[in-house]
């Protein structure tokens, strides 16, 4: 049997198009990790520019995955409190016709509490098991004025502390069906 990824349905909004995949097989960093894809496309004839930042572990609110398998339930990522400075490489910029995508690293094998680095596989996600997969992705950020006092110092204004140019605002979400291998 050859494992492929798993693709979504696609939604667009505005010029702005997004799907993912499940990519297949588990690569090790610290746990068992898996990857989906995400991916965003200018289906229009001017440029567009989304929020993502750069570090996966800061896009909960705004890119977030959730899993779910009958009544059990998980949201990638998990929300940090801090610890990112937001930049302008964080708002990428798609040409007409353009697409990037980006890698959001997830588990179902996460670490167990306590002493040790025992990994445990979330219940409801067994090998064999079909998962419902949902990306919702919005932005609600139109300018970065800067001047947040945050624990990583002050933030700084980014485009000039004005509009940004060509910022998509909205929320998209699409789905998919996955069997766990």
């Amino acid at each position: 049997m050859t494992k492929t990824a798993v693709q979504s349905n696609r939604a667009q909004d505005k010029g702005l198009e997004i799907f993912f995949e499940i990519q297949p097989g588990v690569r090790t960093d610290r746990v068992p990790m898996r990857a989906a894809m995400l991916h965003f496309h200018n289906v229009s004839t001017q440029p567009v520019r989304f929020y993502l930042p750069r570090g996966e572990a800061f896009r909960a609110g705004m890119s977030t995955l959730r899993f779910q398998a009958d009544d059990k339930q998980f949201l990638e990522p998990e929300p940090q409190p801090h610890g990112v400075v937001i930049e302008e490489a964080d708002f990428p910029l798609l040409a007409p016709g353009e697409e990037k995508s980006f890698e959001q690293p997830f588990t179902l094998d996460p670490m167990q509490p306590g002493p040790g680095t025992q990994t445990a596989r979330r219940l409801g996600f067994e090998d064999g098991k079909t998962v419902k997969v949902s990306w919702t992705y919005e932005n609600k950020i139109v300018r970065w004025t800067g001047g947040q006092l945050t624990l990583d110092g002050p933030t700084k204004a980014l485009f000039g502390g004005k509009d940004i140019p060509f910022i998509w605002t909205g929320e998209l979400t699409v789905q998919a069906s996955w069997l766990v291998r």
